[in-house]
């Protein structure tokens, strides 16, 4: 008997693979790809094939996040912290105070 077909792990599947595409909607087709791949392994009576398009629908989702977060990391890395600049500018003004 051949089990039933999951539509939600092929929809994860596929925007999962959209959001890798499109750079700039992939943080939120990313969360969509997860959640549906989740939703689609809680169910029992998933095929073969179907757990893999969740599974790789959960992981291709995770890749744009993952990249956004190392982009903003990376960039807040080479600008500084803004405490530091706040901590030089209280020092300049405790210097020209009487």
């Amino acid at each position: 008997m051949e089990k039933k077909r999951n539509s939600l792990a092929l929809a994860a599947f596929i925007v999962a693979l959209a959001g890798a595409v499109i750079p700039f909607l992939g943080v939120i087709f990313g969360l969509v790809a997860i959640i549906l791949g989740s939703i689609a392994l809680r169910d029992k009576e998933l095929g073969k094939n179907d757990k893999v398009f969740s599974i790789v629908g959960i992981v291709v989702g995770i890749v744009p996040l993952v990249f956004i977060l190392l982009t903003v990391v990376y960039f807040n890395v080479e600008s500084g912290p803004p405490i530091i600049e706040v901590r030089e500018v209280m020092e300049t003004v405790g210097e020209s105070s009487p």
